[in-house]
């Protein structure tokens, strides 16, 4: 975990009442710490940009402290996947050729040796869980 989805996450906790803190002020760190992960500064016109700038509804707020952390886990492997699929931030759109019914996948399937070597585990995590299926949600999303 890097220094700006720390700040992102308390951000979030913060905003929705978890934690007793300025969701404002992590969120700021947040973005300021992603940009100098690259060596750069986050000026004050792009932090008071209307669409970065933290203000708005609470909804408003989580879609921003989402996007950034989206921003902020470039080059971070699956994290960001990971993310989106938990909170919906950002909206994707599927690509023109997305061969899964315009459908963004949600989970990875259990490989085809488990149905050989762990069949019977296999099965009952199946059963509790729902489809083996790319678009079947996780568990802590039904």
């Amino acid at each position: 975990m890097h220094y700006a989805e720390l700040q992102f996450l308390l951000a979030e906790a913060a905003e929705k009442g978890l934690i007793s803190a300025d969701p404002a002020t992590f969120y700021t760190n947040g973005v300021k710490a992603s940009f100098q992960y690259y060596g750069l500064t986050a000026s004050d016109e792009y932090l008071n940009q209307p669409t970065v700038a933290y203000a708005g509804t609470q909804q408003e707020k989580l879609v921003k402290i989402g996007t950034q952390k989206w921003l902020a886990f470039f080059y971070t492997g699956l994290e960001a996947w990971f993310d989106w699929r938990r909170t919906g931030i950002p909206t994707i759109t599927p690509g023109p050729s997305n061969q899964n019914g315009n459908r963004v996948p949600v989970r990875f399937i259990y490989p085809i040796i488990e149905q050989g070597l762990n069949g019977d585990n296999r099965a009952e995590a199946v059963k509790r869980q729902g489809p083996d299926d790319i678009n079947t949600k996780m568990w802590y999303l039904q």
